[in-house]
């Protein structure tokens, strides 16, 4: 999951950096490379007004080297110790739980999918994905892992 915070205000760097500032981020990682991205602006000590990104970087594997249980492998574990806290209740499921997704279908029933609506596996999506996000002026970005980002240091 990953959190794009709005633009800064470029009022006091706009002479040094223009609107060359990335909006800060937050990313968090589950699965496979568990952990925590964060990346934001930074003025560089001194009396210049150059300000940097930084980043800082959290990775469960790197930090401890500790093994860390698949997700339904988790599940599984705690199922069988008993432990209920991960599993939902029947108090708090849905009363109308097909209820979007009748609406869905009737409202994809009859259009036809073009090569926009599809993907190959492993990739990051179909191209229609990228057309809604930039409808809003977002778009999607690649998370930074840690071993996509020893890979940049090199």
């Amino acid at each position: 999951m990953r959190i794009q915070f709005r633009p800064t205000p470029h009022v006091l760097f706009a002479a040094e950096c223009g609107q060359n500032l990335d909006a800060n981020a937050l990313a968090l990682r589950l699965q496979p490379d568990e952990g925590i991205y964060l990346r934001f602006n930074g003025k560089v000590p001194g009396t210049s007004l150059e300000v940097r990104p930084v980043r800082m970087h959290f990775s469960y594997n790197a930090e401890f080297g500790a093994y860390t249980p698949e997700a339904y492998e988790r599940l599984l574990l705690e199922a069988m110790a008993g432990d209920a806290t991960l599993f939902i209740s029947g108090a708090t499921k849905s009363r109308r739980p097909g209820k979007s997704l009748i609406q869905l279908r009737k409202t994809w029933t009859g259009k036809a999918l073009t090569n926009r609506e599809f993907y190959a596996a492993g990739t990051w999506g179909p191209v229609a994905a990228d057309d809604l996000l930039a409808q809003a002026d977002h778009a999607w970005h690649e998370p930074v892992t840690y071993t996509n980002r020893a890979l940049a240091q090199k």
